[in-house]
């Protein structure tokens, strides 16, 4: 029954995709694969216009990754091999997505669109509030204090960065409702308020849970173990919480209360 759905048309465009993916070095080979997988469990569940949202998602982070990457790079805060996301990072933003994809297909539920549209619009909140967070020029404050922190740490917050998040989760959300994908407002608000809450508790979980290590050699705050080709000293937070598991249950908490708001809202 799939072959339905992927006709040779749609896999050589998948294909094409893929290679230039890697080539442009969004992705990782691994990571390539990963969000291969992803895209066609929403080409299945949802239809081409779901796989269209996710692109909007790929081509809007990209882009915003690679917006001032060098002044981000100076400060020692950019995403690290030159932007490219690993395979563990298109896991933890996709997962979700897929599994709200092929949930609609199998249950056949309207009520599932809105996790799906949710998870993308936290990803693309997330990954936005990170890049132009970092190009704000007022010092980070931490989401669970409002005390002012140095940048690049977990939890930390910018107003330019927070407005930029919300405008990213707005552009998904009307990506959505122009691609047909679901056009109920109040369906439509109930993720663009989950995408908000996603956004927020990815942030608070940030700062309360997350590991932060030092670099032993430049003294620098890092979400890595590993920074200058030696082992960093935990900071604070636990070491086995890392930004991809904060990730993931940020989107999976966003997504599944976007579903009780619509209850709240109707």
């Amino acid at each position: 029954m799939i072959i339905e759905y992927l006709d040779i048309v749609t896999i050589l465009i998948l294909i094409v995709l893929a290679i230039l993916v890697i080539k442009l070095k969004i992705l990782d080979i691994y990571g390539c694969l990963i969000a291969s997988f992803i895209g066609i469990t929403v080409l299945f569940g949802i239809g081409l216009n779901g796989l269209i949202l996710l692109f909007v998602f790929f081509f809007l982070t990209y882009i915003l990754t690679k917006f001032r990457y060098h002044e981000k790079r100076k400060t020692g805060l950019a995403q690290s091999k030159g932007g490219t996301r690993a395979w563990t990072n298109v896991l933890a933003n996709g997962i979700i997505t897929s599994l709200f994809a092929l949930s609609y297909y199998f249950l056949n539920l309207e009520i599932l669109l809105i996790p799906f549209i949710t998870s993308i619009s936290i990803a693309t909140g997330d990954t936005i509030s990170t890049e132009i967070g970092l190009l704000s020029k007022h010092k980070p404050r931490l989401i669970t204090t409002f005390k002012k922190v140095e940048s690049g740490r977990s939890g930390a917050i910018t107003f330019l960065g927070t407005i930029s998040g919300i405008l990213g989760i707005c552009s998904i959300i009307l990506f959505a409702y122009f691609l047909n994908i679901n056009q109920n407002y109040n369906y439509l608000l109930a993720a663009g308020i989950g995408g908000i809450i996603g956004i927020i508790i990815d942030s608070y979980f940030g700062a309360a849970i997350q590991a932060n290590y030092i670099c032993r050699s430049c003294n620098q705050l890092t979400e890595s173990k590993i920074h200058h080709y030696r082992y960093t000293n935990l900071k604070n937070g636990y070491a086995y919480i890392d930004n991809n598991i904060v990730n993931l249950f940020s989107i999976f908490i966003g997504a599944c209360s976007s579903v009780f708001l619509i209850y709240l809202i109707i």
